[in-house]
């Protein structure tokens, strides 16, 4: 029998209408796929239940961030192949997670590699290097929640964002990061965001430059 989360939303797989993904088209290797927009409670148990229902789930990660241990807003679920993967992507992308209850929707895209440690890490597994954008003069007043809703209502393919605190205070230091599956849409952002108002400041956005050799943590921060 199937999970009640997943029973009571099964009528809306019907006819498995497309939903546009973003990135490049797949090889027929492909058997992963990312999941976006992750809440706190949502953890590898939930993506289990969920995800299978007449597909076969083989791995599933819920990424964390490596200091707080707190999920980093998405993960990656691996089915046995890609007509599978393909169909969950097409069926479920866009539409209500079943029996949320302020109607979140799944947020899908191809996974860019695998479940393996090695892809993990390429795919940026809990830091925050790849396709990554500094957010400087932030109000102390922004959340993580505010900083990734207000990106996200842009530009689709957002992972996570991030605003660094004082690990003392709690206190924000004012900025924050703010990481994409898409290059075109981290580029395209700095152009776009900058000026706009969040809370009582304008953003400053700028390339987030990459780590040295041997550096932990997210990237550097932009210019003054």
């Amino acid at each position: 029998p199937f999970h009640p989360l997943v029973r009571t939303w099964l009528p809306l797989v019907t006819g498995m209408a497309a939903y546009p993904a973003y990135g490049p088209a797949p090889s027929q290797q492909q058997r992963t796929l990312w999941v976006g927009d992750l809440e706190e409670w949502m953890n590898e148990q939930w993506m289990w239940q969920v995800f299978t229902y007449g597909q076969t789930v083989t791995d599933c990660k819920v990424i964390r961030n490596r200091a707080t241990g707190q999920c980093a807003g998405y993960g990656f679920v691996e089915f046995a192949n890609f007509y599978e993967a393909e169909q969950v992507l097409n069926g479920w992308n866009g539409k209500p997670v079943p029996n949320h209850p302020s109607g979140r929707l799944f947020k899908l895209n191809w996974a860019q590699h695998g479940l393996s440690k090695q892809a993990l890490q390429a795919q940026g597994g809990g830091d925050f290097s790849e396709f990554a954008v500094f957010v400087g003069d932030l109000a102390h007043d922004v959340t993580d929640m505010m900083l990734m809703s207000t990106f996200s209502s842009r530009y689709p393919s957002v992972k996570s964002a991030k605003v660094v605190v004082d690990p003392t205070t709690g206190v924000s230091k004012g900025f924050g990061f703010v990481r994409f599956m898409s290059e075109d849409e981290k580029n395209r952002s700095i152009a776009e965001m900058t000026g706009t108002w969040l809370s009582t400041r304008q953003m400053r956005v700028s390339e987030a430059a990459k780590k040295g050799p041997g550096q932990g943590g997210p990237p550097l921060g932009g210019g003054p």
